[in-house]
């Protein structure tokens, strides 16, 4: 099932992600700015969470939403991944959860609204545990290559990944795919 590819892809992504505030403090950061790379996006991400819904319930929510929020993300990785400085790195990943944010509430309200009641708790039982999977994996596989090939080619493959979801949510889910 693509959705469950997808959640185990999204848990490698943010598994590699997870790895930002040592980038950040490779650059010379220091523990304010950890603590503002958590709080700046976070803060970003929950004030969008009202206007993405409020988007959502004006347009609809579809998974054409879900592809941009993940091809934003992609996209708006590449200033953090060039950052040299750690308030860049923070104001870009503050940049990046604007517009990135929007899959964080359509995604779940898109689950709602075509998942049955009845297979509802099946299906996330499933989905959840694979994107905890893929984010070991990712944290994994981001030690291991951060050292060897560095953070600029790690990183990469977090925006690579993210396109390969927003095709995945894209052209794998269609209408009719979606009602099965």
């Amino acid at each position: 099932h693509v959705l469950f590819s997808f959640s185990f892809i999204l848990g490698i992504v943010n598994g590699i992600w997870a790895f930002l505030s040592v980038f950040l403090l490779d650059l010379g950061g220091t523990a304010f700015h950890v603590g503002l790379l958590a709080f700046m996006p976070g803060l970003t991400t929950t004030f969008m969470q009202l206007a993405w819904g409020r988007l959502g319930d004006r347009m609809g929510t579809t998974w054409k939403m879900v592809s941009t929020g993940f091809l934003f993300s992609a996209i708006l990785s590449v200033p953090v991944i060039f950052s040299t400085k750690p308030w860049q790195v923070i104001l870009a990943t503050s940049a990046q959860a604007i517009l990135g944010s929007i899959s964080d509430v359509v995604i779940t309200v898109r689950f709602a609204e075509v998942l049955e009641p009845s297979r509802r708790a099946r299906f996330m039982g499933i989905y959840n545990p694979l994107g905890f999977a893929g984010n070991i994996v990712g944290s994994f596989l981001a030690g291991i290559l951060i050292p060897s090939i560095g953070y600029k080619y790690t990183f990469l493959g977090y925006t690579a990944l993210n396109l390969v979801m927003a095709g995945m949510i894209k052209l794998g889910l269609s209408t009719s795919q979606e009602k099965e």
